[in-house]
């Protein structure tokens, strides 16, 4: 009711707003298409409140790229119902189409 995903639409993205909106009244924050975000991808977090390093699991810890290329999150219609969450991120080649990545265009409100 809230994701579209591997295996209920696989072919291309759908238009937004067609399913159930999240708790905030966003459409769209998971599954269907990857957002990309300003943020560079990186394989560490900076160090939690409580002092521990908050370590990625969807790279090689080695990769000569890390910090190189934009993150994207939130998964896609390509990817399975466990890679639906907002802290799914991966890196974009800024070379490679991608087919399941969008953007999402924010505006702060006036007070």
């Amino acid at each position: 009711h809230y994701a579209w995903y591997r295996f209920t639409y696989r072919d291309h993205a759908r238009p937004p707003g067609l399913l159930r909106p999240n708790a905030y009244g966003l459409f769209d924050t998971i599954g269907n298409a990857r957002e990309l975000c300003q943020e560079r991808y990186q394989f560490l977090y900076e160090s939690h409140p409580t002092g521990d390093t908050i370590v990625g699991i969807e790279s090689n810890r080695n990769d000569p790229d890390n910090g190189k290329f934009p993150a994207t999150r939130g998964g896609s219609f390509l990817h399975l119902p466990n890679l639906l969450r907002c802290a799914f991120r991966q890196k974009m080649s800024t070379f490679a189409h991608e087919p399941d990545v969008t953007f999402r265009i924010v505006r702060t409100m006036p007070q």
